[in-house]
This record gives structure tokens, C-alpha cells and sequence, in this order.
């Protein structure tokens, strides 16, 4: 079987986006996408806002980390190194079942 039939068309800008999507491509397949998966879009909603909720948390407990180690550091010497590079790896190594508990929240 020919899996690529329709395909030619489709790469030289002759059909239209809609089509694909409505599986109206001629020798292409037949899919009625809005019957079958129209329960899709809420699982990638709800998906895309616990991505953006986790990475929320990620950049406060980076920032909060940041903060504490400036803040609680011993008397008025500088800070070496960089203390956003450790609250990214105490944020890995420790708090990142934290992160993403919030990011479910």
C-alpha cells in the first residue's frame, strides 16, 4: 500500500490546511475530526495550564532561593559565584516534587 498518496499534493502548497485537518485531501485519509476527538482540546488546555503552573512554581522557588542565600548570608560579603545557578540545582535535586505538587494545585 501507497502510505504517501496525497501527500505529494499537499507538500506543493495545492491543499489547504482546513482540508487536512477536515480529511477532505484527495487519496489522503478520512478522518472526521471534529466527531472523533473533540474531546481533545480540554485534556490540552488542561495540560498546557499544569506546563505553565509547574514552570510558575519552578521560577518562584528559583527566586525565593536566590533571595534566602543573599539574605541569610554571613555579614556583608559579596556573594561568589552565581546564586541563581544553586537555587536551579537545589530546585532539581530537592524541591522539584514540591514544583510540580504546585503546578497540579
Amino acid at each position: 500500500a501507497n502510505l504517501t498518496a496525497g501527500f505529494d499534493d499537499a507538500w506543493a502548497g495545492s491543499v489547504a490546511a482546513e482540508d487536512w485537518v477536515d480529511g477532505n485531501v484527495p487519496g489522503g485519509p478520512v478522518v472526521d475530526v471534529g466527531r472523533r476527538y473533540r474531546w481533545v482540546w480540554p485534556l490540552h488546555l488542561a495540560a498546557f495550564w499544569a506546563a505553565l503552573s509547574f514552570a510558575s512554581a519552578c521560577q518562584t522557588m528559583v527566586v525565593a532561593g536566590t533571595v534566602a542565600e543573599w539574605y541569610w548570608r554571613a555579614g556583608p560579603r559579596r556573594l561568589k559565584g552565581s546564586p541563581v545557578w544553586r537555587a536551579t540545582r537545589r530546585l532539581v535535586r530537592f524541591q522539584l516534587g514540591t514544583a510540580s505538587a504546585a503546578g497540579l494545585a
